[in-house]
Order: C-alpha cells, then structure tokens, then sequence
C-alpha cells in the first residue's frame, strides 16, 4: 500500500494526497494532517512517521522540507529514499500531484485522489482525457469527509462529458477565474459550465485557446464572453457595444455589466499564460525573463589614492576611521534583497555630496544608484555624525573631537 502527500511550496504546510489501494489505519492517521490542512503539516508527519508507519507501507513525502523541490519515499525499517525524478519547482500542488499520477500510474492501475478542490477536479479530467497512459487506469476523487464522503469516477465524467467538452474545460476556468486568474462577478462556474456544453460547437476552438494565434484566440474568447453575458443579439460582436447595451437598455447595476474590451484583453494575456501551463503542450509560452542580478563595484578599488582623495577630499584610510567611527552595523542593510546600498557607498555618497556641493544626481551618477537613493542616506547620515566625526580642509582625522565640522 502506497500514499503521497503533497505539501505546498511553504515550507512545511501539506495539503493534498494522493492515495493508492486500501487505506489501513497507519497511512490515515499521518494523512490527516494533510487533509484537515493543519499548520506545519509536513513536520507533524515526518515526526511521526516511524512510530504510525506498519510493516509494507510506504509513504512519498513532496514538498514538505527546507528544499520545496525535494521527494522523499518512507517506508517501515527502512532507510528515507531521495526520488529525485519526482523533483519539482511548481509552486501549486495542484499541478504538482498530476506529476506523481503518472509516476504511480506505472505500478498500480486504481488511484485515489483525496481533496476538495475544482482545480484539482478539472486537472484531473483535462489530463487524464488527453494523455493516453492515464486513459488505462481508474483514478477516483473523493469528495467530503466523514460521513459525507462521495468518490467520483474520473473516467466516466469523460466519457459522460465528451472529448471535445473535455479539452475545453481548462480553458473555461481560465475565462470564469480560477488560482491564477479573476473571477467574473455573479457568473458561477456551473452557469459558465452550462453556456459551454450548450454551444460546444461554435466554442469547439476554446480546447486550442493556448497555441492559436492571438488576435484569433481573443475572438474565441470574446465570443465565449458576450454568451457569459446572455447576448441574444448577432450584431453585437464586442463587449464595449454589449456594455452600451445593457447599460441603457437595462437596470443592471456596474458591476454586473462585461468588462470593457481593453479590460478584458489584460485579463486574457492572463489567461494564456495559466491555460499554457496547464496544458499538456510542451512549449513555454510567454517564458519568464531571467532575473539579472548586477554586482555593485567597490568605490574603494575604482579609485587610486589620488584620485580618491580628489573626489571625497579624505584618503582611504579616513573614510574607513570614519566608517567605524560611526559604527558600521548602523548603516548596514538587513538583508540583500532589492540590491541595498553598502554601508562604505553610503558614506561616501554622503562625503561627495558635501565635499562637491554638487546635484544629487550627479552624485548619484558616480556611485551608478538611482537618483531617489542618496536623499534618505544624506538625512540619516547627517542625525549621526555630529556626534562622530571632524573633517577639516587638509583631510586629517581628529579623533579627539567626535563631532563634525564642515568647511
């Protein structure tokens, strides 16, 4: 008997599983951590693991560690194995559980998938509708808890459904709002269900929304909208000429009119990208820009002795008595998000600053930092070192006077 439990990407806070064959009573007990959605579910579980775990169980554990991408497989007496080709960095379990499906679609030919959840419904139905090896198998979902538990058979909602009203499904959530997405107000997903099963013919393209063309993808998508929105009217062919509409001909009220269509067409670049990755096409639609971390030069290696001197009217070593004289750990940022401003670029923005009596965007210029970042620096600066520091015009450091005094 085999269980997964799925953990989001916070760390140590479970949330789905996946469970295969009977259920004895070990699994459970670790399982309802995940199923009630109880803080630091994943640590609760690996806590208790060998004192509920029996003889021929084995529990995989995704997502409920420091790394977010590491895959543990437990089992009885038995050393942790890393399942290193379950890794993943999808943020959502959601996504992630269709993953170890196929990887236990391999061994086992019935699975059970326990969560209350749409997404993970219409993922299910989406994926095991258009991927060939999940065709073979019987997966199950169940609904409820307690005594209200219901076990709904994915592949008889397919062949209920239908190929077609199947692959159109995801893209439906997508439109009607969903994770990733905004939702449409006072449209339910059943009402939207509805519109789509009872004009699967003129909306058939909705199951390629992700690899049509743009300007095309948009009219399917507007159409399927202005029938959201009970147009009965062929002339009307836009959401502006249906919002006119029923703005003048109707007592709805603002919020219950469609979007307009340039608000609509930013909802729709949304919606390209969540039906993309959703989607069992391959290709990365829209890749995210790869983040460019730059590497600040140290003012101190920039400059020889001479032409440091020039610029901040201190030598080197003054400007690291200074530095110290101040006290470094005051000026240093907490942490190195957002690219911080060291504490050394700090001191010198403010020295070049007073030593050239110059704009704050040349100053800014030299140390290559956005013209808003000396003024915060220059005022905390100024509180401090009054009590520090004297500069005088030859460039020596007294530290007999701790005060500062400008020439």
């Amino acid at each position: 008997m085999r269980a997964t439990c799925i953990c989001e990407k916070q760390v140590n806070n479970a949330d789905k599983s996946v469970v295969h064959k009977p259920r004895p009573q070990g699994l459970i007990s670790l399982l309802s951590y995940a199923e009630k959605r109880q803080d630091n579910a994943g640590k609760r579980i690996l806590q208790q693991k060998d004192d509920l775990l029996k003889d021929g169980e084995i529990l995989i554990l995704a997502g409920g560690f420091e790394n977010s991408e590491k895959v543990v497989l437990y089992s009885k007496n038995e050393p942790p194995q890393t399942l290193n080709n379950l890794y993943s960095n999808q943020e959502e379990a959601d996504t992630r559980i269709i993953l170890h499906l196929l990887h236990e679609s391999r061994s086992t030919q019935q699975i059970l998938v326990k969560f209350v959840d749409t997404d993970v419904l219409l993922l299910l139905i989406h994926f095991c509708s258009t991927i060939p090896h999940l065709e073979t198998i019987t997966v199950y979902m169940q609904l409820g808890r307690s005594t209200n538990r219901r076990f709904l058979c994915i592949g008889k909602i397919i062949q209920q459904l239908g190929a077609l009203l199947c692959s159109c499904l995801m893209s439906m959530h997508c439109l009607t709002g969903c994770d990733t997405t905004s939702a449409l107000y006072k449209i339910g997903k059943k009402s939207a269900f509805d519109v789509l099963k009872r004009n699967i013919a003129i909306l058939e393209n909705l199951s390629k929304l992700p690899t049509l063309p743009e300007d095309k993808a948009l009219e399917v998508a507007t159409q399927y909208m202005l029938l959201l929105y009970k147009n009965e009217n062929p002339t009307v062919r836009t959401l502006n000429d249906l919002r006119l509409k029923l703005a003048t001909t109707s007592n709805k009220p603002a919020p219950e009119l469609p979007p307009t269509d340039a608000a609509f067409y930013q909802h729709f670049l949304r919606i390209l990208t969540s039906s993309s990755s959703s989607s069992s096409d391959e290709e990365d639609l829209n890749p995210r820009k790869a983040r460019i971390i730059s590497v600040k030069e140290s003012i101190l290696e920039q400059f020889d002795d001479i032409n440091f001197k020039m610029r901040f009217r201190v030598s080197k070593d003054c400007a690291t008595e200074i530095l110290h004289l101040i006290g470094q750990h005051q000026l240093e940022p907490r942490s190195g998000r957002n690219m911080p401003i060291p504490a050394m670029t700090q001191l010198l923005l403010t020295l070049r600053y007073y030593a050239a009596g110059s704009f704050q965007i040349c100053t800014g210029n030299i140390f290559k930092e956005q013209l808003t970042a000396p003024t915060s620096k220059f005022n905390h600066l100024a509180a401090i070192w009054q009590k520090c520091i004297e500069i005088v015009n030859d460039g020596f450091l007294l530290t007999s006077k701790q005060y500062l005094t400008l020439h």
